[in-house]
């Protein structure tokens, strides 16, 4: 994203402060809506999105101002800003996770051409020396350091690039210093404990065992591989503090690493899903036994969530130990974040992405609490409810020429896997505009189906719908109406009647009507009404008990369907 040819920075100045970069995106239409939002939120002062488009020849960049609200002064420079350099003032600075966090976002697409994290380009002069030589990916990246710490030091943009290149080039010097000095040991799975021992006392006994980290994560061709080496050396930790300790610090960082970069959990989870399929592998990941849990209790639902690789399935029992939350954390917070976004989860297939959902709303929300926080979890399930009763989702849904009768169906489907009262209630007035359009009038009165499959359809539809009357607003007035259209339909076709005088033996007769009674057939309303009546009519008759007598089984039954009403 940050090595594109264009791009856009959304800039944002707070009361009394310096204008500061916020955001940098490949699309416009995202940048001028942040930028909106976030001066419309009252907590900046003035905003801006600049869009930045890069010259091949020069590798510089062009800049072209697309929008500007409210203060736009860049703010005075403090005193003594002149001396200040970047927040990294000194090549250990580099190391730190923040640091690195930066490094990955502005060296995305090398590092993923490469393969490699800013873990192993801190420690590996191979790496560092063959970004120096790549020009515009250096360039770039030191340039937008250098504009974001000028904005908010008030220094010039040319100066903290000066600045900051020393920096890099004294980052190298070191590391070119310490590799000719033989200061990082060489590591395999046999070796590593002892090395670790050895190390655990040293004043920069991390920074020498990540280097031997850095060497053996070489031998890697691809992420999986890598992944496999690290946690490799992982099992063969050593199980004593202060050894142990320093060999999770050293390990969790490429993970971390690893698990944050997009081409690289790509290839762990899955380079063919989509973004539904990501989450799903990533809830895995963090919570297999809760998705284990629901492919039990529901194998429809959890065939759903892809399984993990080798590799992976590894990764997934090696985070569920102490040591790693940390990483665990971070791709929690990842994926509650996926499912916010306004992306869909299944583009090819929404009805899939309705169950798929649903799926992941279950074994989220029954894992771990200390994993996946549950108020957290109910949080993102109902924006992505919001999401799925939009009018992009919901076109997308309903796109397919289906009947109405279906399409009620699949709408009171999509109310039953929503969270949030809001969302409920909108999706029940998609549900009522189905279920008051002429269309679904018309097959109603004179569809394909026979008029008992289509009373037994609406019972169906009510019985759907009656789940819900306690917790999404507009129910109960549906329910109402299907019970007008089903008292309509029998009416005109009289049911009641031809099932109390069909030639079929007295009891299949009453059970039929005690069905309709009981909502099985007939929606609750006067058709119901009617059937139990005529219900109690058939069973006042002289001969009715000696008949029912001679089929105890059919009584049983019948009893039953008694006691419902």
């Amino acid at each position: 994203m940050f090595l594109s040819s264009v791009h856009y920075e959304v800039f944002a100045k707070r009361p009394g402060g310096a204008m500061n970069l916020e955001l940098t995106h490949a699309r416009e239409d995202h940048a001028v809506r942040v930028a909106e939002e976030m001066f419309a939120g009252g907590e900046f002062a003035g905003v801006r999105v600049v869009r930045e488009t890069l010259d091949p020849e020069t590798g510089a960049f062009r800049s072209a101002v697309l929008l500007k609200r409210g203060d736009q002064d860049e703010g005075k420079a403090r005193p003594g800003a002149e001396e200040m350099g970047p927040a990294c003032r000194a090549p250990a600075d580099l190391y730190a996770a923040a640091s690195r966090a930066q490094i990955a976002r502005l060296l995305e697409g090398w590092l993923g051409k490469v393969k490699a994290t800013p873990f192993e380009l801190l420690h590996r002069l191979d790496l560092a020396e063959r970004l120096q030589t790549t020009g515009a990916e250096m360039q770039h990246a030191v340039q937008k350091v250098a504009v974001t710490q000028s904005l908010g030091r008030g220094v010039g943009v040319h100066q903290m690039v000066r600045t900051v290149q020393q920096l890099v080039d004294q980052a190298i010097g070191r590391l070119r210093a310490d590799r000719a000095a033989a200061l990082f040991p060489a590591l395999a799975p046999d070796t590593f404990a002892a090395v670790c021992r050895d190390l655990a006392g040293a004043a920069d006994g991390a920074y020498r065992l990540a280097g031997g980290v850095a060497d053996h994560l070489a031998g890697g061709g691809d992420w999986s591989e890598k992944c496999a080496r690290l946690l490799d050396l992982a099992d063969a930790a050593p199980d004593e503090d202060p050894a142990r300790a320093l060999a999770l610090q050293v390990l969790c960082q490429p993970l971390s690493e690893i698990l944050a970069a997009k081409a690289a959990t790509a290839e762990l989870l899955g380079a063919d899903l989509d973004l539904g399929g990501q989450v799903a592998a990533a809830a895995r990941l963090v919570a297999n036994e809760a998705v284990e849990a629901l492919a039990q209790v529901d194998p429809e639902a959890g065939s759903l969530i892809p399984p993990l690789g080798p590799v992976a399935q590894r990764l997934a029992e090696r985070l569920a130990l102490p040591g790693y939350e940390d990483i665990r954390g971070a791709v929690v917070r990842r994926l509650l974040q996926a499912l916010t976004t306004p992306r869909r989860l299944r583009p090819s297939d929404p009805a899939e992405e309705v169950e798929l959902a649903r799926a992941l709303g279950f074994a989220l929300s029954a894992a771990d609490p200390r994993v996946l926080p549950a108020e957290e979890v109910r949080a993102a399930i109902i924006e992505r409810s919001r999401l799925m009763v939009g009018q992009d989702f919901l076109e997308a849904f309903l796109r397919a020429e289906r009947p109405a009768m279906q399409e009620a169906f699949d709408l009171a489907r999509l109310l039953d896997n929503l969270a949030g009262a809001a969302n409920r209630t909108q999706a029940v007035r998609w549900i009522q505009a189905t279920i008051s359009s002429p269309r679904f009038d018309a097959e109603l009165t004179s569809g394909p189906d026979s008029a008992s499959t289509r009373l037994l359809m609406l019972a169906r539809l009510h019985r759907m719908l009656a789940r819900s009357r306690h917790d999404a607003g507009g129910v109960e007035p549906l329910l109402e109406r299907l019970g007008e259209m089903g008292d309509r339909l029998e009416a005109s076709k009289g049911l009641v009647r031809q099932l109390s005088r069909a030639q079929i033996a007295l009891p299949h007769r009453l059970g039929a009507l005690l069905r309709m009674a009981a909502g099985e057939t007939a929606p609750p309303g006067p058709a119901a009404e009617r059937a139990k009546a005529e219900a109690k009519r058939l069973l006042a008759a002289p001969d009715a008990m000696a008949e029912l007598g001679r089929d105890p089984g059919a009584l049983r039954q019948l009893r039953e369907l008694m006691a419902e009403l």
